[in-house]
């Protein structure tokens, strides 16, 4: 079916895979001279229909956990799906499962979602992703825009999938505390934990078991913020840098027996929408016709 079709891109430089068919998806980037895969691709598209979060570069919005799947903005209640049952939260938001448009041009992926106003979703909006395909870096830019007629609460986030197998290892830019997600919400106390994370790179495959930890994104000395993997079998190393618009890191690694790390930058915290009078929560909200854009990018280096 055309709907499930996968599109792909080519450039001199790259090979990119998009689902559009699910949660406006780059399911896979590689370099083509080092042949380093950079994102985590499913093998086929039932696969990938199963758990889409897991795959490649995922749209969430509202990303991570809100417990009961409820919360209030404005005097409005937002009720989200309880699809995250044995702990009573949504997970990952209301866009999951929608389809968007793509369109590829030679050095460009444009993905488009319209979103009109649902009973679990009172607002008209639209998201537009781009990737810009040059020679080292691939530039990510999510615009959203509120096309309703109300103040629309706002919190999004990518479920970036980073492929780890046993001879690469990763670092953040700058580890220092995380905050304490007690169960069973999984959603932040307050309380200021240090991060179990090692500094400087590490495997994969040494990462704690039932990893879910919540990172300021902070600089290093360089002022680099963003997360850096060591490719040795590619002779390449490659960053995923977020803007200054991303506040937080989410980590996760399916218990760390899967192979994959999930690098999740976050415009808030989790559950951000009950926090929303706090001043580092990073909740936000957009007026009617109101955009917030967010960048990334991809970059690579190699020995080749």
């Amino acid at each position: 079916m055309d709907e499930f079709k996968k599109i792909t891109l080519e450039t001199s430089c790259w090979l990119a895979e998009f689902y559009p068919c699910r949660a406006g998806n780059m399911t896979r980037l590689c370099h083509k001279k080092s042949g380093t895969e950079i994102v985590r691709t499913p093998p086929d598209l039932e696969t990938y229909l199963k758990q889409p979060e897991v795959w490649g570069v995922p749209v969430l919005f509202p990303p991570n956990r809100t417990p009961y799947g409820k919360f209030c903005f404005r005097g409005r209640e937002y009720q989200m799906p309880l699809n995250e049952v044995s702990r009573n939260n949504n997970l990952h938001g209301v866009i999951m499962d929608l389809p968007w448009q793509c369109e590829i041009t030679e050095n460009q992926a444009e993905l488009v979602l319209h979103h009109r106003s649902r009973e679990i979703w009172q607002h008209d909006f639209s998201m537009k992703l781009s990737y810009d395909f040059g020679v080292s870096v691939v530039k990510q830019t999510l615009c959203v825009t509120n096309e309703s007629r109300a103040d629309m609460p706002f919190f999004v986030g990518f479920h970036t999938a980073l492929p780890m197998p046993p001879d690469r290892s990763l670092r953040f830019a700058h580890l220092d505390w995380c905050l304490s997600l007690p169960k069973p919400f999984l959603v932040p106390d307050g309380t200021k934990c240090p991060s179990t994370l090692p500094d400087g790179f590490f495997p994969g495959g040494t990462t704690p078991e039932d990893l879910d930890e919540l990172l300021p994104m902070l600089p290093d000395e360089t002022g680099f913020r963003g997360v850096e993997v060591d490719c040795p079998m590619q002779h390449a190393r490659y960053r995923y840098t977020p803007g200054k618009e991303w506040k937080y890191w989410m980590c996760w690694n399916a218990n760390g027996k899967k192979d994959f790390f999930c690098a999740e930058p976050m415009s808030g915290i989790v559950d951000c929408f009950h926090h929303q009078e706090e001043p580092d929560s990073g909740f936000d909200f957009l007026k009617p016709g109101e955009s917030r854009v967010l960048t990334a990018e991809f970059s690579i280096e190699t020995d080749i």
